[in-house]
C-alpha cells in the first residue's frame, strides 16, 4: 500500500533535500517500526521519522537561537540603579535556566539541539510510505540536508533493522547515500549533484 500526499508542503522554505529511506529486515520488525511511525501520522497522512522516534524536548521549543541573555551589557550599564538590579537578576535567572537545559538535554536552545541530534534544522516531512514484504520505503523532504545523525540514532532503537538513505539536493548541488544497523555506520558517501531532485 502506498500513500503520496506531496500536496502538503511548507511554502517559502528554500532548499528542500529529498531523502529516500528504506527500512528493511524481518517482517515483524518492520511491522513494529511502521506501526509506531503511523501512530503519529497527521490528519493528511504525513509522518515524521525524527519527530516520532527522536522528538525534540518540549522545553526547548520556546527558546531562541543563539540563546542570549535578556539584557545586553550596554543596556545594563546605561540603566538606572533600580533598573540595573532588575536586569542583572533577570540575566542571572536566564543563566540558571540555560544551565538546567544543558544539564537535562545537552543544549540550551532548539536550534543547536536540532542540528546536534537530527542533523537538520527542522524535522523531516515524510509524505510517501510504501510497504513491501520485508521493507518500508519512505519518501521525505528535509530542510537543507539529510538527517543522518537522526537516522543513526533511530537505528539504535531498532537494532534488527537496516536503515539506508539516499538524498538529493539540487539547490546546493549535492547528493549522497548512507546505511546503518544498530547505530553502526555501514557506509556514508556524499558528493556533487546536478540533477532535478531536491532544492
Amino acid at each position: 500500500m502506498s500513500i503520496d500526499v506531496r500536496a502538503v508542503t511548507m511554502m517559502g522554505m528554500p532548499n528542500w533535500c529529498e531523502v529516500d529511506v528504506v527500512v528493511s529486515g524481518r517482517g515483524a520488525d518492520v511491522d513494529a517500526f511502521e506501526s509506531m511511525l503511523r501512530s503519529r501520522a497527521g490528519s493528511d497522512g504525513t509522518v515524521s521519522i525524527l519527530a516520532t522516534f527522536l522528538p525534540r524536548p518540549e522545553e526547548l521549543n520556546d527558546t531562541v537561537s543563539p540563546n542570549r541573555p535578556p539584557h545586553a551589557e550596554s543596556a545594563i550599564s546605561n540603566a538606572t540603579l533600580e533598573e540595573r538590579q532588575k536586569m542583572l537578576e533577570e540575566n542571572e535567572a536566564w543563566k540558571r535556566r540555560c544551565e538546567k537545559l544543558v544539564e537535562a538535554y545537552g543544549y540550551d536552545n532548539w536550534y543547536d539541539w536540532s542540528y546536534g541530534e537530527w542533523g537538520i534544522k527542522w524535522s523531516d516531512q515524510t509524505t510517501i510510505i510504501e510497504r513491501r514484504a520485508r521493507s518500508l520505503r519512505l519518501g521525505a523532504e528535509c530542510p537543507w540536508g539529510a538527517p543522518c545523525p537522526g537516522l543513526e540514532k533511530v537505528s539504535t532503537m531498532f537494532p534488527n533493522l537496516r536503515f539506508s538513505a539516499r538524498w538529493f539536493e539540487a539547490g546546493m548541488g549535492f547528493s549522497g547515500k548512507a546505511a546503518w544497523i544498530g547505530g553502526v555506520v555501514l557506509y556514508y558517501e556524499q558528493g556533487e549533484y546536478s540533477g532535478r531532485r531536491g532544492g
